[in-house]
């Protein structure tokens, strides 16, 4: 029951949370898909164990798997616990992925400018 691919299906069956469903995911899916960006969409990373030591997982929004990228939409009603948000990313920093967050009004007002600049990171990388 703790694999991450049945946390999912169990989320989605339930509707308590919005895995890949979000408008700002959405726009930010065709924006990398039109770029040829290869990615994974709520990619499970295992970062730790719960108190029963079964393994947790996060799942961001997007992840360039080959170059150890994420990219997460940040919301303006899913994202407003900023102490949240900055101790998931350091979990992600200190696993080795390199995480770049978008927020909704950039995503809204131009979407592909947030993919450029993923692409622009690819291209260091």
């Amino acid at each position: 029951l703790q694999q991450p691919e049945n946390i999912i299906k169990g989320h989605k069956a339930c509707g308590s949370k919005n895995y890949g469903g979000t408008w700002i995911e959405k726009k930010m899916h065709w924006a990398l898909t039109k770029l040829g960006i290869t990615f994974e969409s709520q990619y499970p990373i295992k970062y730790g164990l719960d108190i029963l030591s079964r393994p947790r997982y996060y799942f961001p929004d997007f992840a360039l798997v080959d170059n150890k990228v994420l990219i997460e939409c940040d919301g303006k009603q899913y994202h407003k616990n900023k102490k949240r948000d900055s101790l998931r990313q350091s979990r992600l920093e200190e696993l080795g992925w390199q995480v770049l967050r978008f927020p909704e009004d950039a995503i809204k007002s131009n979407v592909m400018s947030c993919a450029y600049k993923v692409q622009s990171v690819l291209s260091v990388a």
